[in-house]
């Protein structure tokens, strides 16, 4: 009896095959041969049965690749004969390859994504997909994540949380191997920006530019219109046609019996006024040509029945607003009379 060596081993390349091949007997020093394939590889030999030279018939080869596969015999004898013949069929697959297509991709959110993984190899390969240190995909989102037959994932609907580094993995008898691509998912305002480097469009400048415009555009009107206010007119100065006023024998209110004179400043109602014919229109004033009413007595009406009365020129001063810039329907001030000389 003794450690005989499997009859079937796999092993995944670049690890160390180990094949016992120890025997126990009475009748020592045994011998024994190692071959591959037919080929002679080692001899060894057990003088008796101490513990130190039990594993002297123990077959090592570090770092064992894909050639080392085949046919392992180990041969033992004594004085007595062959003692042990054994065979061991060894199978050494190497690790699959895995290829990813992008290495790294970026997205817009809600946009689908496509990862391509090709895991070949010996014998079957089975390819599969994980998120970071996850063992898989996220349960949650199994309806999103979708592997294909070819090893294609495709995550649908993307989101932003779905930024993580997703693991292609090929699996067979050979071992395990792996690679990576990293997935960002970036909403589409934030990408804009990342590419264009001026951020958003600068509405409230903008707005506010606007609004400063117009606010000078209003205040400049406001000042141009108070300065053609205070203008004199051409011929005459606003104080000559609209301030100060003269006539000749007119009543005011509180006076109807005030007697002519000359440079005064007169004001009357307009039912003391009979307007002829319009002479001019001016952004501040009217000027119009008319007579004046009176009130009289019996014997003042029937020494001024032969009369003629008298002309007189009828200034209409205007309240003037900013937009009502020589408007006539602009409210009335004040009703102002100049002597009207015949000729």
């Amino acid at each position: 009896a003794g450690g005989r060596p499997p009859s079937e081993l796999h092993l995944t390349a670049g690890k160390t095959l180990i094949l016992p091949c120890n025997v126990f007997t009475d009748n020592w020093p045994v011998e024994g041969v190692w071959s591959h394939n037919g080929r002679q590889l080692r001899t060894f030999s057990q003088p008796n049965a101490a513990a130190e030279t039990r594993s002297s018939g123990q077959l090592t080869v570090p770092n064992a690749q894909k050639s080392k596969s085949g046919i392992y015999t180990c041969v033992v004898e004594n004085s007595q004969g062959t003692m042990l013949n054994a065979s061991s069929h060894v199978f050494i697959h190497e690790r699959p390859r895995v290829e990813v297509n992008p290495t790294a991709v970026e997205v817009y959110q809600r946009e689908d994504v496509y990862l391509h993984c090709n895991a070949s190899g010996a014998g079957r390969v089975r390819t599969s997909w994980r998120m970071d240190s996850l063992s898989g995909l996220p349960d949650s989102s199994a309806r999103r994540f979708r592997v294909y037959p070819n090893g294609t994932l495709i995550i649908r609907n993307a989101k932003t949380f779905d930024s993580h580094r997703f693991w292609c993995r090929g699996e067979s008898r050979g071992g395990t191997s792996e690679k990576f691509v990293d997935v960002k998912v970036v909403k589409k305002a934030d990408e804009l920006e990342s590419k264009s480097g001026e951020g958003s469009f600068p509405w409230i400048p903008v707005v506010g530019v606007c609004a400063g415009g117009y606010l000078l555009l209003i205040v400049g009107i406001v000042v141009w219109c108070k300065r053609r206010r205070s203008a004199p007119a051409k011929g005459h100065s606003q104080k000559d046609v609209c301030q100060h006023s003269t006539q000749l024998g007119l009543p005011r209110d509180d006076d109807e019996s005030r007697g002519d004179g000359d440079n005064d400043d007169v004001s009357l109602p307009r039912h003391f006024i009979e307007l002829d014919s319009k002479l001019g229109l001016g952004c501040f004033c009217a000027v119009y040509v008319g007579q004046l009413k009176r009130k009289q007595s019996g014997d003042e009406k029937k020494d001024e029945a032969d009369k003629t009365p008298a002309k007189i020129v009828v200034v209409k001063e205007f309240d003037v607003e900013d937009y009502k810039l020589c408007d006539e329907q602009s409210v009335v001030t004040r009703w102002s009379l100049f002597q009207h000389k015949r000729r």
